[in-house]
């Protein structure tokens, strides 16, 4: 009799503790699946808003080759373009409306040295008796690339008469639209807009002769009028997108196609990074960000996206910890 009630005894401890922890082994391993899958869904959230940013920051660096293709429509239906009829091209165009972070169209003419003269005397009889050109930087280049026109003139008029091949960033970029016969940005330059610089790019589109062959570089040089360009100011370009006014994600352009180096920003959607020293990133508090290519007009540059403190915010879910502490008063009840 005593056997049988200690062996009842052992199975009334027993089978409770069994019950115990199969309830705990049950509810950690649905807490920790229910977590996974939180934060499968929060990734899989931030790579969406990735895909988007990265596609809107490609179309709007491309959008304004509409403009650009619009001007050398002007070439190609015109024998000689004079100043009045480029002017009235560009007054054709809301430029500031329809493209934001453009503050001009403008076309640049290659000119040898040899016919400079020739160049600016043709240029002062036009309507424009104060035309000079200018090196930004190297002199006594023999191939000059000099801004013709540039439209509107009250913002731009500095630039009128520039020889952009005296200067590396400008030439480099100007010779690959050449040589390649595509849409092409320069790296990233000071421009001077309303007499303050600001960081930005140049985006060229050649114009070759009607009829020329262009088939390679050295065919484009030859049957090169000039080239139709666009000044773009990156931070009037990339501000006011949409994820960006939700304050759930933040990113970075830098002037490189394989990292994401301090001394190659050029844009900064929240200036977070002003205010950093050292190799401090920002990134150490932000759960979730992304080093993405992003590939523009003839030049690749590198985002560096992050999610923001709204953003875990919203993706966090109560539910895992509510699971483990529904399980555990389970368990402990049975």
């Amino acid at each position: 009799m005593n056997i049988l009630k200690k062996h009842a005894q052992q199975t009334g401890f027993t089978l409770p503790l069994c019950v115990l922890l199969l309830g705990l082994t049950l509810t950690g391993a649905g807490g920790w699946w229910l977590r996974n899958a939180v934060d499968a869904n929060a990734r899989a959230e931030f790579e969406r808003g990735v895909d988007r940013i990265e596609g809107e920051v490609a179309r709007r660096f491309r959008e304004p080759i509409y403009a650009l293709n619009g001007a050398r429509g002007v070439y190609a239906a015109s024998a000689s373009v004079e100043r009045a009829e480029f002017r009235a091209f560009a007054n054709s165009r809301n430029i500031s409306s329809e493209f934001p972070g453009v503050k001009g169209l403008g076309f640049i003419q290659s000119v040898r040295r040899k016919d400079l003269a020739a160049f600016v005397a043709a240029e002062r009889a036009d309507g424009a008796p104060e035309f000079k050109v200018t090196d930004l930087e190297e002199a006594e280049r023999d191939q000059l690339y000099v801004i013709k026109f540039i439209e509107p003139l009250a913002s731009n008029i500095h630039t009128v008469g520039e020889d952009v091949a005296s200067e590396a960033s400008r030439r480099v970029g100007a010779q690959q639209a050449i040589d390649t016969g595509e849409p092409t940005i320069t790296e990233a330059i000071s421009l001077v807009q309303a007499g303050q610089a600001t960081t930005g790019v140049l985006l060229y589109l050649p114009v070759y002769a009607q009829g020329a062959s262009a088939r390679n570089a050295t065919e484009r040089q030859a049957a090169l009028l000039g080239l139709v360009y666009a000044p773009i100011v990156i931070t009037d370009l990339l501000n006011n997108m949409q994820d960006l006014h939700t304050g759930q994600f933040d990113f970075e352009l830098f002037d490189a196609p394989d990292g994401a180096s301090a001394d190659r920003l050029i844009f900064d959607a929240d200036n977070h990074l002003a205010s950093l020293s050292g190799d401090d990133t920002g990134l150490s508090s932000r759960e979730f960000h992304t080093l993405r290519p992003v590939h523009l007009p003839g030049r690749t540059l590198m985002l560096r996206i992050s999610s923001t403190p709204q953003f875990e915010a919203g993706v966090q879910s109560a539910s895992p910890v509510l699971v483990v502490v529904g399980g555990l008063l389970a368990s402990l009840l049975l």
